[in-house]
């Protein structure tokens, strides 16, 4: 293929504004540019393709759903891409879209310069370096949106690692400006501080960055020890995103840290903060994070509390599920101050992840549940935290399932002796609730116990949740 095919193409491509045809035009252009050599009409073919960016377009709603301005924006950001004989010609016009007003302008050039680091010469990046590090730290500093940050930083850490492959003095010396420049950012109260650390973070986590990144996982393990919450946050936070480019041994001492903070009583931002370190870096170390972190101990009080409701937090995770929810079986039937911590967190749990609930059913929770709470003492009192969470956690685990399975287990619980009236009201009317018409029908008998329940118990909770139960059982028998 010579350049009369070249010519062909380029007047194929210019003006044409079918989006359909376009889109088969850039996916096949991807595999062209790769075996045809453009010469002198390099530029020429750039510019026709860059008569396209930014991409903007909407989809009309009958439009195949595949056809968007994101698959247009990254199949024509693959052409341009596609060759290193397009660099020269590439981040000046990313240079100048990202400083546009327009968020899908500077969407499409952060996302030039990132895959542009898959196949430009690390010396065209070298040379636009202070204008590119310019404009993403304006971005970083001033723009409003967070999701725009964050592609600026992800687009800072392959930049960086595409210098860091070019001259080693230059790539050194360009670290060092950037941290002179945010050297005054660094102090806790600095307004600029969070924005700051981010991007020597980001940087760290380049290749070739090994000695900031050394500096970078010192500064928030020392940050992670401090006695202000704001600057532990930011060790916290830090260290995860650093996690998998770290030594051994620093990961380690992090990993220990987290399971110290995981069952401390810390400020709620704080405790997030660790949450979602702990949840980050279980997804890359699972092995080490259920080894090093969630390890079993003996708990009790606020450090159980605290363990459960980091453990809550993983259980979206694959390799964590199935160990959560035995972990959550086993406290919930333990004792009384092991089930109600269990069970506040599981109701909270089985609310945002209602997909959990089959593990319960499968390791027939509600029976070994009732099995326990029937052996309670008949005069003990019980906190309306734990009544309240038992009958919330029974209601939704009944919700989700069939007619016979909420039968069943209806009549078994309502046939087990309780010692404690108010656990049985409780218990009775979490499956009640939920039940479907047809399973009412079959199951009246309650209605004594819950009206005398409702008239009688001198507890307000057991009072309210036996009249909410008669009422759905009045509604259901409509």
């Amino acid at each position: 293929m010579g350049l009369d095919f070249v010519y062909g193409v380029i007047s194929s491509i210019e003006g044409e504004l079918d989006p359909k045809i376009l889109m088969y035009l850039l996916q096949w252009l991807q595999a062209v540019l790769q075996v045809v050599d453009l010469q002198h009409l390099t530029e020429e073919m750039f510019d026709v393709l860059s008569c396209y960016f930014p991409v903007d377009f909407k989809a009309p709603p009958t439009s195949p759903t595949i056809l968007t301005r994101e698959a247009l924006a990254m199949g024509l950001c693959r052409c341009l891409t596609s060759i290193q004989a397009f660099g020269p010609f590439s981040i000046p016009v990313a240079l100048e879209k990202l400083d546009s007003a327009l968020k899908i302008a500077k969407v499409d050039a952060l996302d030039l310069l990132k895959f542009g680091c898959l196949s430009y010469e690390s010396e065209v990046y070298y040379q636009n370096s202070i204008e590119i590090w310019a404009q993403l730290q304006k971005e970083i500093f001033a723009s409003p949106d967070a999701q725009l940050r964050s592609q600026c930083l992800d687009t800072l850490t392959h930049v960086m690692g595409k210098l860091s492959e070019g001259d080693r003095k230059n790539f050194e010396n360009t670290v060092l400006d950037i941290v002179v420049t945010l050297r005054g950012n660094l102090l806790p109260d600095s307004r600029l501080f969070h924005q700051s650390s981010s991007i020597l973070l980001s940087i760290a986590k380049a290749n070739g960055a090994d000695s900031l990144r050394d500096c970078c996982s010192s500064l928030c393990a020392q940050a992670i020890l401090s006695s202000d919450p704001h600057l532990a946050v930011e060790g916290f936070q830090g260290f995860a995103s650093l996690a998998g480019v770290v030594s051994d041994e620093a990961r380690q001492g992090f990993l220990l840290s987290l399971h110290q903070a995981v069952v401390a009583p810390l400020p709620a931002a704080l405790k997030l903060a660790i949450h979602n370190s702990l949840h980050k870096i279980a997804e890359a170390f699972p092995n080490e994070v259920k080894l090093r972190v969630l390890r079993n101990e003996t708990l009790t009080g606020s450090g159980l509390e605290a363990y459960l409701a980091a453990l809550a937090e993983m259980v979206d995770l694959e390799n964590f599920q199935a160990s959560v929810m035995e972990t959550f079986i086993k406290y919930s039937i333990q004792d009384l101050d092991g089930s109600a911590a269990a069970l506040r967190q599981l109701s909270d749990l089985l609310g945002k992840h209602p997909e959990t609930v089959a593990v319960l059913v499968e390791n027939d929770f509600l029976g070994q549940l009732v099995s326990f709470l029937k052996g309670l003492e008949a005069l003990r009192a019980l906190p309306e935290g734990f009544l309240r969470a038992l009958n919330q956690t029974l209601q939704l685990i009944a919700r989700h399932q069939p007619a016979d399975w909420q039968s069943a287990n209806y009549k078994a619980a309502s046939g087990s002796r309780f010692l404690n009236e108010n656990l049985q009201v409780s218990t009775l009317t979490g499956l009640v609730i939920p039940m479907t018409i047809s399973v009412v029908q079959d199951h009246l008998h309650p209605m004594d116990l819950l009206l005398n329940a409702a008239l009688n118990s001198p507890e307000e909770f057991v009072r309210d949740i036996s009249l909410k139960a008669l009422a759905s059982l009045l509604n259901k028998l409509k």
